[in-house]
């Protein structure tokens, strides 16, 4: 695969899995009275968490060149 086609994909993911730990948060803590602080949002806050993590991670590496060349240029004198 294609590290662009990659991207695409992994970006879509990351994007839902961060709205996913989101809202589950929100709805723990502040959503309606029978949902919150269930043990069902807390495991899909975690879950969630852990894919967004490792799906940064994975962003990054494979971002690595761009990065590079755009925030550790070597300054001509």
């Amino acid at each position: 695969m294609k590290k662009q086609s990659a991207l695409k994909i992994i970006n879509v993911i990351l994007f839902l899995s961060f709205l996913l730990a989101a809202v589950s948060m929100i709805l723990y803590r502040w959503g309606p009275a029978d949902t919150q602080g269930t043990i069902l949002l807390y495991a899909l806050h975690s879950y969630s968490g852990i894919v967004f993590f490792i799906l940064i991670i994975i962003h990054v590496l494979l971002n690595g060149i761009w990065i590079k060349n755009n925030y550790f240029k070597r300054r001509k004198q």
